[in-house]
């Protein structure tokens, strides 16, 4: 019997070694795309998560408020659709992909600004920062123009 192999009952052996595959995922080269396609299913899925929690849990509240929590959902869900514009259009190279980060860097942090503020109005009725809605939706707007730009640009 081979030095490499154990000493096992009557005709049994084991092999020598077993590889395992292993994937180095900090040595793995990373598409401009999935950063931004990562950010955009993670919002679509905050958002599905929030708008149930806001259908079920504040369903019972009588205040107003409840409004804002959905309005919150609402822009959150569009602007994750929009961040997947996004991540396909920062596929392509040069100017085009550079003003599609653009526009998603302005819909991410609209999207924090305007529906986290909603989120926290709906929850707490009380406003987390006196303009983060109303800078959270300039953002957004931003992001649109950018995305608008992309379109105009030439490769």
């Amino acid at each position: 019997m081979r030095a490499s192999r154990r000493h096992l009952p009557d005709g049994i052996v084991q092999p020598a070694a077993l590889t395992i595959p292993t994937y180095n995922l900090f040595a793995a080269k990373v598409k401009p795309m999935r950063p931004w396609l990562l950010i955009a299913a993670l919002n679509g899925l905050i958002a599905v998560a929030a708008g149930a929690y806001g259908h079920h849990a504040l369903a019972t509240s009588d205040s107003g408020h409840r409004e804002y929590f959905e309005t919150g959902v609402t822009y959150q869900m569009w602007h994750a659709l929009a961040l997947l514009a996004v991540a396909w259009l920062v596929e392509k190279t040069g100017p085009v992909a550079r003003t599609a980060s653009v526009a998603g860097i302005f819909f991410s942090a609209g999207i924090i600004c305007f529906s986290g503020s909603l989120y926290y109005l709906g929850l707490t009725e009380q406003p987390l920062v006196r303009f983060a809605a109303p800078l959270g939706g300039i953002l957004l707007m931003a992001g649109w123009a950018a995305l608008a730009w992309a379109a105009l640009r030439r490769d």
